[in-house]
């Protein structure tokens, strides 16, 4: 969600498109990357959890939201969401290409 102040008004904004936009950082190349995505898109990220319950075999991403300086009255909004198994389950990796493992 993005918010829009003047005064002491705040609207909620449609997405900026252009305006707003991801960052990830590759550790192997030791290099930033900015992630495109479609309007339709929704990007979760999962954080350390994935890279605690999967000893380390998934990483969390080092990221960050940018947005241009001439726009200085927008922020981006965040929501958590907890998303708990159940404690029976078991965390498998079957389902991911290995060289992500690695």
């Amino acid at each position: 969600m993005f918010m829009l102040s003047n005064s002491n008004n705040e609207l909620e904004y449609d997405n900026p498109s252009d305006h707003a936009y991801l960052q990830i950082l590759d550790p192997e190349k030791n290099r930033v990357l900015m992630v495109k995505a479609s309007m339709e898109s929704f990007i979760v990220q999962v954080r350390e959890s994935a890279d605690v319950l999967s000893k380390g075999k998934l990483r969390a991403t080092l990221h960050c939201v940018c947005r241009t300086k001439k726009m200085k009255n927008l922020s981006r909004e965040t929501f958590v969401g907890f998303l708990q198994p159940a404690w029976s389950k078991t965390f498998h990796l079957s389902n991911h290409p290995m060289e992500w493992l690695t």
